[in-house]
């Protein structure tokens, strides 16, 4: 059942980025899936409107843009879920004490670091309609005073040589974190990034080096694995003539999949951040004084995503950040 309502929400998907304006998609989502619990409310909407973002702003056409039965075959994902109560925010030690009186409620059914959870919610709007439940195994706890904002149950297909091979299943849960505390600058650690290619074929995309009260200092450098530019170019030229995207997004998953990995260890090292900014134009081209880089290889690595995921941890982390 989830599978073949997951499979129709990507088909409307498909038909919704098809309309001119997000009045006119959301008007058509509303009316296409108002027998969902959740369609015609903030989800969709958010989706929607990101889907049009990426297609007009972040990124180039794909095929799925213009073609229905592309999308709804490897397109979009199939997303089912919802907000928890209208707009509000709870808690999450007072969403684990819900039970069956509400629509919606958490159930541990195993604790630890990576606890394995019960989520029960309804499918359909319909109030008779019969709730349906999934269990899922959570990454890390979530602490209980961070209020919980929404949750989504996304479906995405697996594919192997181009055949269908089952469906991954992911439960999404957006919460609302406290400012952290900022930590004592204990030890400095500045960023170098760097495109370069090394004699094993390996591309040196960062050095982050460490500077500690005692006066000693460290280097640690981080590296794209020998092959990353063979199949960065597959897949970008893959891309590029609208043959095969499904390649391409691979390769970006896994680089930045690899640069969240990086930004954890970074900023389990350090306390403050310190960047060397080398994005300002320098004559002709950005970034030109990175010593002993190739230009072609810059947008292969695409270090700004890793700087943004360092930033992105260290804010959560309590963790100073400065431009040299």
């Amino acid at each position: 059942m989830l599978i073949e309502q997951a499979q129709r929400i990507r088909r409307t998907y498909a038909k919704a980025c098809q309309f001119g304006t997000m009045d006119e998609g959301r008007k058509y989502l509303n009316r296409e899936l108002a027998d969902i619990w959740y369609a015609t409310r903030q989800m969709t909407a958010t989706w929607l409107k990101g889907e049009h973002a990426r297609r007009t702003i972040k990124r180039k056409g794909r095929p799925e843009d213009n073609d229905t039965e592309k999308a709804a075959h490897d397109g979009y994902d199939g997303v089912i879920g919802g907000v928890l109560v209208s707009a509000n925010e709870i808690p999450y030690a007072e969403f684990l004490k819900r039970d069956e009186k509400y629509k919606v409620h958490f159930k541990t059914i195993k604790a630890g670091e990576k606890p394995l959870m019960e989520l029960t919610m309804p499918l359909w709007s319909r109030r008779d309609g019969e709730p349906f439940s999934v269990r899922f195994l959570m990454h890390r706890p979530i602490a209980g005073h961070l209020l919980v904002r929404r949750f989504h149950l996304v479906m995405r297909y697996k594919r192997h040589a181009g055949k269908l091979v089952g469906y991954t299943w992911y439960v999404s849960i957006m919460v609302k974190m406290d400012n952290p505390e900022m930590r004592k600058p204990r030890r400095i650690g500045t960023l170098w990034p760097s495109w370069k290619v090394e004699p094993d074929g390996s591309i040196l995309v960062m050095r982050l080096e460490i500077d500690y009260l005692d006066g000693s200092k460290k280097d640690i450098k981080y590296h794209l694995p020998p092959g990353t530019i063979s199949r960065a170019r597959r897949a970008y030229h893959l891309s590029i003539i609208g043959q095969d995207n499904i390649e391409y997004n691979n390769f970006d998953r896994w680089r930045m999949d690899t640069y969240r990995k990086w930004a954890v260890d970074v900023c389990k090292r350090v306390d403050v951040i310190k960047q060397v900014d080398f994005t300002k134009p320098i004559g002709l081209e950005v970034g030109s004084s990175v010593p002993g880089t190739i230009p072609r290889h810059r947008p292969l690595v695409a270090v700004g995503l890793l700087i943004a995921a360092i930033r992105e941890k260290a804010n959560g982390s309590g963790i100073s950040l400065a431009t040299e």
